[in-house]
């Protein structure tokens, strides 16, 4: 007996349908207190919108709202709130001097408040899983519509 497999025009069209709905930018937060904290939630918006504001100026923020899903794909543990500050830099994106400044600085905050194996398999998973073509909700620059790339312009800001 055989069993039916699915026709290729299936396959591609289910890979392109999750391959949208990954590309979407996350709408709501995923770790607490921001989660279930509204105040907490609004008060790290502010400040996302602050922080990124101070790189683009206040007329160039993204256009969707700042949330974060701490350490993507990772345990949050003791280490969850550099996943946050990491998710600042990421949500506003810039240039790509600035996403390698943001990667550094999870490796630096991962490794001191767990260990150096895990800050850099998370550096290593951030340069890869981060790049601003993929569409995961965690790639840089996730605050904007679809694929938004590099801003190239940014270098001097």
């Amino acid at each position: 007996m055989t069993t039916p497999s699915a026709s290729p025009a299936l396959l591609i069209v289910s890979a392109l349908v999750c391959a949208a709905g990954a590309g979407c930018t996350p709408t709501h937060f995923r770790l607490q207190p921001y989660r279930d904290d509204p105040v907490a939630a609004a008060d790290l918006a502010r400040r996302a919108e602050l922080e990124c504001a101070e790189v683009r100026g206040a007329g160039d923020l993204p256009p969707h709202a700042f949330t974060s899903d701490g350490c993507s794909m990772v345990p949050d543990g003791t280490w969850g709130a550099c996943c946050v500050e990491h998710d600042l830099a990421y949500w506003c994106g810039g240039n790509a001097e600035q996403r390698r400044e943001a990667d550094r600085g999870l490796r630096e905050c991962v490794t001191h408040n767990r260990s150096a194996c895990l800050g850099e398999a998370m550096y290593l998973g951030v340069r890869v899983g981060g790049i601003p073509w993929q569409p995961f909700p965690w790639r840089w620059a996730y605050g904007w519509d679809g694929i938004h790339g590099y801003d190239e312009g940014a270098d001097e800001r």
